[in-house]
C-alpha cells in the first residue's frame, strides 16, 4: 500500500529513483527545469514524484521555451512533455503524465 510522506528524511528512505541519490539532488535537478517536488508517493517497489511549478521564475521560463514561441497549441503540456522526459533520462526514472495519447491512470 502506497503512502504520502511529507518528511523530507522519509521521503529518501524507500524511494526508487533516490537510490541513487539525495532528495536535494533531486529537487536540484527538478529545479534546473523551474519545476519543484510537489510531493512524492512511496511504494513497496516504486514511487512517483509528483512535480509542479517553481516560483518564482516558472512562467518567464516557460515563456522563453520553443514550445511557448510556436504559436502551437498546448505550449504549457508539449513543454511539460519534453522536460519531465529530459528530467527522467537524467535521474534514470520512467516518466508519466496525465496528457498525451496513453496518459496515466490519474483519478479525476
Amino acid at each position: 500500500m502506497a503512502r504520502f510522506v511529507t518528511d523530507a528524511l522519509a521521503l529518501v528512505i524507500g524511494c526508487a529513483i533516490l537510490s541513487q541519490m539525495t532528495y536535494d539532488d533531486l529537487l536540484s535537478a527538478a529545479q534546473s527545469y523551474n519545476l519543484t517536488i510537489f510531493g512524492i508517493l512511496t511504494g513497496d517497489i516504486d514511487s512517483i514524484i509528483f512535480l509542479g511549478p517553481h516560483e518564482p521564475g516558472y512562467w518567464p521560463a516557460l515563456c522563453a521555451r520553443p514550445e511557448w514561441q510556436d504559436g502551437a497549441p498546448g505550449p504549457v503540456d508539449r513543454w511539460s512533455h519534453r522536460a519531465i522526459t529530459q528530467l527522467a533520462q537524467e535521474t534514470s526514472a520512467k516518466p508519466h503524465s496525465p496528457l498525451g495519447v496513453q496518459p496515466a491512470p490519474f483519478l479525476t
